[in-house]
């Protein structure tokens, strides 16, 4: 720390996770060392409990294979959008999507192929939704997207183009060509 400046490392769990910085002391208005140990430890057990607060959220409303939100999520959500549908009169769309015969690639191919697969639908049903909507894992090899404002026409137009990229897709796990994966809508 600079001169007229005190700093204290805040300390939970005996790791560093920042530091308690006051600018403008002086000796005469400087605080004991005994409180600025105790507000250091306050607020790093609090820094270090936000951080433990956030990470199990995260690990509460998303799905660690997917990185799609997940089941638990879409509750929420699904409520919102529906709320929001009533309030503004605008429609709301859902696709539900279901990777077709997805026991038999597992069986066929083991499961880290099937996580593969998985991982691979979840980065096209993004990249395809875009802003657009929203994409769940469901459960399973089931996803979910709500498309806000979406009439069911324009829905339909992007399940077509959903299917279509999904076939294009090649995967392949180990150098293997899984073949064609297909979905239904």
């Amino acid at each position: 720390c600079a001169d007229h400046s005190l700093c204290v490392p805040l300390i939970a769990q005996g790791e560093t996770i920042g530091l308690l910085s006051f600018q403008n002391v002086t000796r005469e208005r400087a605080p004991s060392r005994a409180y600025l140990e105790l507000m250091a430890e306050a607020l790093g057990l609090a820094l270090a409990n936000q951080r433990l607060r956030d990470a199990l959220l995260e690990k509460a409303l998303f799905d660690p294979l997917t990185n799609l939100r997940n089941r638990h999520h879409l509750d929420d959500a699904l409520r919102t959008q529906l709320g929001q549908a009533q309030h503004t009169g605008q429609p709301v769309s859902c696709l539900m999507i279901d990777i077709d015969y997805f026991k038999k690639l597992n069986d066929s191919h083991g499961h880290e192929a099937g996580d593969k697969v998985l991982r691979e639908i979840a980065r096209l049903l993004q990249e395809t939704v875009g802003d657009n909507g929203v994409a769940f894992r469901y459960g399973g090899e089931e996803f979910l997207i709500i498309l806000p404002d979406t009439s069911e026409s324009d829905a339909r137009k992007l399940a077509e183009l959903l299917l279509q990229n999904v076939l294009n897709q090649r995967i392949f796990y180990e150098s293997h060509d899984i073949g064609q994966v297909s979905i239904s809508i």
